[in-house]
């Protein structure tokens, strides 16, 4: 651990070398979304050596001495998105005097190129990625949620969703589709209005139609400045959890994060949240179109180092289009998109199951009944440790809306994966697939399968350090079955890809 006192860290110091000047500049769609900062240490005399087997640690010292242009949060910048590996910390002040600082789990992200032996050729990332879909759901609602770290938000640069109601004048359920729409940001659609650019709020819309979708009608859509249209009264939120998702007022979500709308008015003029309604061709054909123009999230401080563009099209005949433009933003992050038709706290609405919206993106939701899809979330991404941490792997995996009458729930794993995933056999519901090609099975409960069941840990036999180095960039398969003790059928989850790395 390090101590609170500069000086206390220090080692003996190396010579020292002239001071460089250190152009910044924003990353722009890589994977961090902030600065980029190089330092050349062999071309400016100052390369040393460093040999990580004595177990020395390695103490990286920053100072900014003036005050960047532009205006930039440099300390800040590249940092690691979570403490679980405890591989280093940083300690930070805010002045060049301080002899003390704060400590802080979350370490900048450092690449170190060297010369000699050993070590690894590139520093590969550890990431998991929501696959598909469960089955057996009878849910109107439908969403997608990257809340795994690492997960990586997929939907940008063109794709688009259409929702078709079965029944515009009372619609039961959607027909989903994926396309290639991009938002249209024509005057036509963005309207004569100066954008709003705040941070949190709601706009409150009444379009002069009536909207009907699957559980209720409305004629007002108040929309949250965080990427979400509530379809009557809601409050900003800038915190998507499935649960407000089905317990709050029914929303329409086409990335519900922490956005800022004036982030970029610097470098990107007319950026802005645009919301605007056209009735010009007559009654029947209103069309409301909802504009995230070029707007930032709330943590990427400097302007233009983040933009994002995305649209929600809602139309009087009950047609709704989720349209995304150039994003470099939100990725690893917790971002939710979908369909909620409502719920309460005590009466949320059906857990329809995580669904990977890139790729499985052709489906029909049901008539809202009792059962959702069986899901399945780890709890971590897989990251390859040393020794001197822990395992190599050591991961537990949570299987959620797990039906009554089931004789058991098994969580299967493998290196291959169906792609898409092919019929099971025996299921109990049009739609279960089987997405692990050869699974073993990881961990099993028998009765009484609870509605939510947490797996063992389980551990790898990578070997040790560095011997388990031979694993980087591999990926594992992970997917939940469950046997009904009644009908003897089976059901599916989602499956779960998790790419191993060492952070």
């Amino acid at each position: 651990a390090m101590s609170t006192t500069f000086a206390t860290n220090r080692g003996v110091m190396g010579t020292a070398t002239p001071a460089l000047t250190v152009t910044t500049q924003p990353i722009s769609g890589g994977w961090t979304n902030d600065t980029w900062i190089d330092i050349d240490l062999a071309a400016n005399g100052a390369a040393f050596t460093y040999d990580p087997t004595l177990g020395v640690d390695l103490l990286l010292e920053m100072t900014v001495p003036t005050a960047p242009v532009p205006a930039t949060n440099v300390p800040a910048t590249a940092c690691s998105s979570t403490t679980a590996n405890g591989r280093a910390q940083r300690m930070s002040a805010t002045t060049l005097a301080a002899t003390t600082g704060t400590l802080s789990g979350f370490a900048a992200v450092v690449q170190l190129e060297f010369a000699g032996p050993g070590g690894y050729s590139a520093p590969i990332g550890s990431w998991v990625e929501n696959r598909g879909a469960g089955c057996g759901q009878q849910a109107q609602s439908f969403y997608q949620f990257t809340n795994f770290i690492g997960d990586r938000f997929n939907l940008r640069n063109g794709k688009s969703l259409t929702l078709v109601p079965d029944n515009p004048a009372a619609p039961n359920y959607y027909i989903v589709s994926g396309g290639t729409t991009a938002p249209d940001l024509s005057p036509a659609a963005l309207g004569a209005g100066a954008p709003n650019t705040g941070d949190d709020g709601i706009v409150i819309e009444n379009p002069g139609f009536t909207f009907n979708f699957p559980g209720g009608s409305t004629s007002t859509f108040n929309v949250d400045l965080n990427g979400a249209v509530f379809l009557g009264t809601g409050a900003s939120d800038n915190s998507p959890t499935v649960l407000e998702f089905r317990n709050t007022t029914a929303r329409l979500a086409a990335a519900w994060f922490d956005h800022h709308c004036g982030r970029n008015t610097t470098t990107h003029p007319g950026s802005g949240l645009y919301v605007f309604t056209d009735l010009s061709g007559g009654p029947g054909t209103g069309v409301t179109y909802v504009t995230w123009k070029e707007i930032g999230q709330f943590n990427a401080t400097q302007p233009g180092a983040n933009v994002n563009t995305f649209q929600i099209v809602i139309q009087e005949s009950g047609v709704v289009e989720f349209r995304y433009g150039a994003m470099s933003g939100l990725n690893g992050n917790s971002v939710l998109t979908g369909f909620s038709r409502g719920g309460t706290v005590a009466t949320p609405c059906v857990d329809p199951g995580n669904r990977d919206l890139e790729v499985d993106n052709n489906f029909v939701t049901t008539a809202e009944g009792t059962v959702g899809a069986l899901t399945l979330a780890p709890s971590a991404r897989p990251y390859l440790s040393v020794p001197s941490i822990g395992p190599a792997l050591n991961l537990t995996h949570t299987v959620s809306n797990i039906p009554a009458n089931q004789l058991a729930v098994a969580v299967v794993i493998d290196f291959g994966a169906f792609a898409p995933g092919i019929p099971l056999v025996l299921s109990v519901a049009p739609g279960c697939l089987q997405t692990v090609i050869n699974p073993v099975i990881l961990d099993i409960t028998f009765l009484p399968a609870l509605p939510t069941y947490t797996t063992i840990p389980f551990t790898l036999p990578l070997g040790t350090s560095p011997n388990a180095g031979g694993w980087m960039g591999g990926v594992l398969y992970t997917q939940a079955v469950a046997l009904d003790s009644v009908t003897n059928e089976t059901r599916s989850s989602n499956a779960i890809k998790l790419a191993l790395g060492l952070l």
